[in-house]
């Protein structure tokens, strides 16, 4: 385990009880953010799209060609046209269609009654508009009961020349009035019943305009004009955990609860803490990367370092000589650090490095035997044994015997 492992038990043994805390109020925190995605019962209440009702009217008008020319074929039909001649097309048929649809059941009844209106008007101040008479002429009338796609029709069939006269006429009655005369055609419908379960009770009014001219008479059309009724359901929905609960939950309490499992079985087998050899060495390879500005790597001849020696006990405080003396620390060889200052010699011993940490269970906690240590071995063995196999025999002398032992 190189110096950031030792960094890092160090830190947890020291920091153990704050580590475990953090880890469990990690699992914890995950915990509840999973019990909350997934065990219980998150529902909200919701306004969805329910039934609609529609009620559409809409006006379809015709005239049939009633002189010869030479443009359209007397007894041709001009359809659904924003203009009619006046002199060869003067009667204008309409229809009025008023269908009724929804989505489920219920059926309405239908009141409409079809108008003719004529009222002279002028504009008032600030967008006012002036009535001064109005004449009206029920057209046709109808009454029915519908159900969903059926619909309800009027009809009508007016000279729109002699309407221009007649509108002429009645004016003149009053003796003239400013602003213009307007001629409509106007649809009353009321609507009573029940559609897609709910109560309808509803007045809608269309108006086809008609322009009575020189040559042609013209027609304001509104077109089909629909109007929906939306009924909205509140239900019950299950919200979705999201992300951070559904997947961050889970893996910040496996997180939480694995840390705790693993710091816990490396607490209580002593594999946190670091030894006596561990710490030393710790503590020099911090120094030694702390100052290693002041170091350098060299061979020192014989004899440079000839004088008293001083054991100096940290690579600190060699460094520390070192720049009172205005000197650099020369690193000699594996672990040797020198200082020379005049006739001294200042000098710092790095400690071996300590074996590998076993993590396995099967294993011992960790083996303490540095190349040093090897090294250091061998040179024992190359110094008491006669070749390095086996011990000589210890030979002694008693009662004029010879007892050979091995040690």
């Amino acid at each position: 385990m190189g110096r950031r492992g030792r960094r890092i038990r160090a830190v947890l043994d020291s920091n153990f009880g704050v580590v475990a805390t953090v880890l469990l109020v990690a699992a914890l925190a995950g915990a509840g953010m999973t019990y909350t995605a997934y065990a219980q019962s998150d529902t909200s209440t919701a306004e969805q799209p329910g039934p609609e009702a529609t009620y559409t009217g809409e006006f379809t008008h015709n005239a049939t060609v009633q002189r010869s020319n030479p443009v359209f074929a007397q007894g041709t039909t001009l359809s659904n046209r924003d203009a009619y001649f006046s002199r060869i097309t003067p009667t204008l048929d309409g229809t009025f269609t008023y269908r009724y649809t929804a989505t489920e059941t219920g059926n309405v009844t239908v009141d409409g009654t079809l108008t003719l209106v004529i009222a002279a008007v002028d504009s008032g101040g600030e967008g006012s508009t002036v009535e001064y008479w109005r004449v009206t002429r029920q057209l046709d009338r109808e009454r029915a009961s519908l159900a969903p796609g059926e619909s309800l029709q009027l009809s009508f069939s007016e000279n729109v020349t002699q309407l221009r006269n007649e509108s002429q006429r009645l004016d003149r009655t009053v003796g003239g009035t400013p602003g213009t005369i307007e001629t409509s055609v106007v649809a009353d419908i009321e609507t009573e019943g029940r559609a897609n379960g709910g109560q309808v009770a509803r007045d809608q009014q269309y108006e086809l305009g008609i322009s009575p001219g020189g040559s042609v008479y013209r027609l304001t059309d509104p077109g089909p004009v629909t109007n929906t009724t939306r009924q909205t359901r509140t239900v019950e929905v299950a919200n979705s955990p999201g992300p951070l609960r559904g997947v961050g939950g889970p893996a910040l309490g496996l997180v939480g609860i694995g840390g705790l499992l693993a710091l816990g079985t490396a607490q209580y087998r002593g594999r946190l803490a670091l030894d006596e050899r561990e710490r030393a060495y710790l503590t020099y390879e911090t120094a030694r990367s702390e100052f290693g500005d002041w170091i350098t790597r060299a061979r020192l001849p014989e004899g440079a370092l000839d004088g008293a020696v001083v054991e100096v006990e940290t690579l600190e405080g060699l460094v520390d000589i070192a720049i009172d003396s205005d000197r650099r620390v020369i690193e000699d060889g594996d672990g040797e650090y020198v200082v020379a200052v005049e006739d001294l010699v200042y000098r710092y011993d790095a400690p071996p490095e300590p074996g590998p940490v076993s993590w396995s269970p099967l294993l011992s906690r960790r083996t303490n035997v540095s190349l040093r240590d090897s090294w250091e071995e061998q040179g024992d063995d190359e110094q008491h044994g006669s070749n390095g196999s086996e011990p000589e025999p210890v030979t002694t002398e008693e009662s004029g015997q010879t007892d050979e032992r091995e040690d």
